[in-house]
């Protein structure tokens, strides 16, 4: 059975916790089939996204110690704006119930590059639950 958990992606640059509005987020799902993109937005003048509901594991398999299911979500992220790094954040943890907030570090690119010239790779390692 799925449940639902919440994530919202919050971009700021680099060292100034500054708000960047109007960055292109894409929130992808590993399948069978490959990658599926399961939300997709933009972020505000806050820097953030609207909530995204994510489908998740039910919570009790996290309390059941024979349970051999991953008892979370695991979605990719992908966070892009011209005049910025591009920024890709592997295996981010959603877990059911819960509220999961990723702050994005946005780098502005150096003078004259060009826009998905630089990525920034980031892979979350699992939770021993």
């Amino acid at each position: 059975m799925y449940e639902q958990g919440s994530l919202v992606i919050r971009t700021y640059a680099s060292n100034m916790l500054i708000p960047v509005q109007g960055t292109r987020v894409t929130v992808t799902k590993n399948t069978e089939n490959g990658e599926k993109i399961i939300a997709f937005g933009t972020t505000d003048e806050n820097g953030k996204t609207q909530l995204f509901a994510i489908d998740t594991p039910d919570v009790s398999l996290s309390l059941d110690q024979n349970n051999t299911v991953q008892p979370f979500a695991v979605v990719n992220i992908k966070v892009e704006k011209e005049g910025f790094d591009v920024t890709n954040i592997f295996n981010a943890q959603v877990f059911s119930g819960k509220l999961s907030e990723q702050e994005v570090e946005m780098i502005p690119l150096p003078e004259f590059s060009k826009f998905n010239e630089y990525n920034n790779i980031f892979t979350v390692t699992p939770q021993n639950l």
